[in-house]
């Protein structure tokens, strides 16, 4: 008897998911201009280059340059990036939607690896979740590039709603307790990102 119940609730919750992607992935008109747009802060590897382009204007327009942050902004990143695409995307080994083409020009392939939770959404809020605690006064834009890394998933059909979610939640939650084990001296400095 639970065994039915669990398929009704699974067949339920990948309906919902289903429901929620679609809506989702017409937000936005796929225009060539969208897709472009979606595309670039969806390639393998460039969501790193974008915080480090970040961090790096950041440097540019403080004039205090504390470098300990980098540490944690690292671990952060690697911590999450291998937790997610090597032991639970490995676990939970659920296919990824059918990419298609977003529009007659911009053409992007998802990886061929499995869908949840998606690693683009884990890192970018674990990379905002840092980010955010050194340097409060700009957490918005932190976490507004966030969710437009993890959008991008959806939108060029390389994720599912829930594969997003729970990336954005698995990764804040490895960041707030990376930083959470932080010796207690350093705590003292929260707020001040440089």
């Amino acid at each position: 008897m639970s065994t039915v119940w669990y398929k009704i609730g699974m067949e339920t919750l990948l309906r919902f998911d289903t429901v929620l992607t679609q809506f989702f992935y017409f937000l936005f008109p796929h225009s060539l201009f969208w897709s472009g747009f979606f595309s670039f802060f969806s390639q393998r590897g460039l969501s790193i280059i974008i915080w480090i382009i970040i961090i790096l204007a950041i440097f540019v327009v403080e004039e205090k340059r504390d470098k300990r942050f980098l540490f944690y902004f690292l671990a952060g990143f690697v911590v999450t990036g291998i937790m997610v695409n090597v032991l639970l995307k490995g676990f939970f080994q659920r296919p990824r939607p059918i990419a298609a083409k977003t529009s007659r020009s911009v053409v992007y392939s998802c990886p061929n690896d499995y869908s949840f939770p998606s690693g683009h959404a884990a890192t970018a809020f674990a990379s905002a979740v840092i980010l955010a605690y050194f340097d409060r006064k700009r957490a918005l834009l932190y976490f507004f590039v966030a969710i437009l890394i993890s959008y991008s998933r959806i939108f060029l059909r390389c994720h599912y709603f829930l594969d997003v979610a729970a990336g954005a939640i698995i990764g804040s939650l490895i960041s707030m307790l990376i930083l959470h084990i932080r010796p207690a001296h350093s705590r003292k400095d929260s707020g001040t990102l440089i």
